[in-house]
């Protein structure tokens, strides 16, 4: 019956999966989460089922078809007996089901699941932050209504080789921001200086705008978009320096300043009172604070 060797199939590649935690496939994973979330919104709509984002999405079409208990039994000891815990459990349970449902009749939806097994496969689970986000490899991913994901851009592929490239991609631009944000070696000339002040903790837009208002910086990318990196800069008068606001990871940020020889100490210490402003606005903390000065 091929309702049956459907189920079994995907019980068994749940079996499969490794769990070990990997940081090798961020990029693509966050993908592959938010297009869970956009495929589970396409099959609740403007209903918010219990447990959503991770819901019983069978049960929402079709309560009364379900896969074979033993066989879900045994996949959620697997999965628990790996250190996965809820609702990580209930979501390969959950698949069985949809597995098990769309072998029964064809659905107007593309799998839901399929991206979040993925994702899985490619690194391991997902946690949840102090924010609440859902929270993959250091990355944090809103948990917002089902409404707020159906504009959401579909992912370009599934294939693996679609998958690696993202990575791929990710990994350069990400190697190309790291210089500025945290130097290993600043190659100072004798007319420069820097600043750097490392920040811990999370921003939602709201505090963003925040950072941005007080620093008076320029905007610049979009929280919901994991390649960006840069999310404000201003030219200081005359063009003796220039401010920038960085994101490292989902919970580091900081804050540079590169500025010309002769750069007023008031200035400087007018820059430090607003970075407090700042930091006290939005919970922020401070982790390090560097000043590489004028070489002599």
């Amino acid at each position: 019956m091929k309702a049956t060797e459907d189920v079994r199939a995907r019980a068994e590649r749940i079996r499969s999966i490794s769990w070990t935690q990997s940081m090798d496939h961020i990029y693509s994973r966050v993908l592959l989460m938010r297009e869970y979330l956009r495929r589970a919104a396409l099959v609740v709509g403007d209903e918010q089922p219990a447990g959503w984002p991770f819901a019983d999405l069978a049960a929402v079409v079709t309560p009364a078809v379900r896969a074979d208990p033993v066989l879900v039994a045994e996949v959620a000891r697997v999965v628990r007996d790996a250190g996965q815990f809820t609702p990580i459990p209930d979501t390969c349970v959950a698949a069985l089901h949809w597995a098990r449902l769309a072998a029964d009749r064809e659905l107007p939806w593309p799998d839901p699941f399929e991206p979040l097994l993925l994702m899985y496969e490619r690194g391991g689970g997902f946690t949840f932050n102090d924010a609440g986000m859902i929270e993959v490899d250091l990355v944090g991913v809103p948990r917002r209504k089902p409404v707020d994901y159906l504009s959401a851009t579909p992912i370009g592929s599934l294939d693996a080789a679609f998958l690696a490239e993202a990575d791929a991609e990710f990994e350069r631009k990400l190697r190309a921001k790291r210089a500025p944000a945290a130097p290993a070696a600043p190659a100072f000339t004798r007319t420069d200086g820097r600043l750097v002040v490392e920040l811990r903790g999370v921003l939602d837009q709201s505090g963003l705008d925040t950072v941005r208002s007080v620093l008076r910086l320029s905007p610049r990318g979009d929280l919901a978009r994991v390649r960006a990196a840069e999310f404000g800069d201003r030219v200081l008068a005359d063009g003796a320096g220039e401010l920038t606001f960085w994101r490292n990871s989902a919970e580091l940020w900081s804050i540079t300043l590169d500025y010309r020889a002769g750069l007023a100490e008031s200035e400087l210490a007018a820059i430090d009172s607003d970075i407090e402003r700042a930091t006290a606005a939005t919970g922020l903390a401070v982790v390090s604070q560097r000043r590489f000065t004028p070489q002599s």
